[in-house]
């Protein structure tokens, strides 16, 4: 199974069709990601712009916010806002 990660920052094309129903999914928000799974965004994309981009596109971030802003929806179902789960760096 492909991390979530990678497939969020993969050339499309390059993906194959089942790996892109996955990222469809995620994209359209059917599919939302978790916080170990957001996490893993924060850890392995190390360009922060790019990294907010994955967090709009998414509609989530492993804090909560995007933008600076925070909302419930943009939080995993899984975690509570905390500070300490923030990407600065992204604004997220």
């Amino acid at each position: 199974m492909t991390p979530k990660w990678k497939l969020l920052t993969s050339n499309y094309n390059d993906l194959t069709s089942e790996q892109q129903h996955e990222l469809f999914m995620i994209n359209t928000g059917d599919r939302s990601l978790n916080s170990a799974e957001l996490d893993e965004i924060k850890a392995n994309v190390p360009d922060p712009e790019k990294r907010a981009k994955i967090y709009r596109k998414i509609g989530q971030s492993p804090s909560g916010v995007i933008d600076g802003a925070y909302n419930d929806f943009y939080c995993p179902s899984d975690r509570a806002y905390n500070d300490c789960y923030r990407d600065w760096d992204a604004n997220a």
